[in-house]
């Protein structure tokens, strides 16, 4: 006996349930979808961008890139690669 042949049927009330919620997600998806956006997707693209980027000019950064590098690219007790 496989594991699927264990699977009981839902019911019919079940199967209408499931039909009705599926329905109501796509409804759902097509007004997310619509013309009018709450939210700006190109400011809020531009905004978070200037974000990011601006960590690149703290201190803390710029010292934490000096740490990574040092110990991935220039750490001499690391052994070279020869093929």
């Amino acid at each position: 006996m496989t594991a699927y042949q264990n699977i009981i049927r839902p019911s019919k009330k079940d199967q209408k349930t499931a039909s009705d919620s599926l329905l109501a997600y796509e409804a759902m998806v097509r007004s997310l979808k619509s013309s009018n956006p709450i939210v700006d997707i190109e400011e809020t693209r531009k905004q978070a961008s200037d974000i990011v980027w601006s960590f690149r000019k703290k201190d803390e950064v710029k010292q934490e890139g000096k740490r990574i590098l040092q110990k991935h690219v220039n750490n001499p007790n690391r052994k070279s690669k020869t093929k």
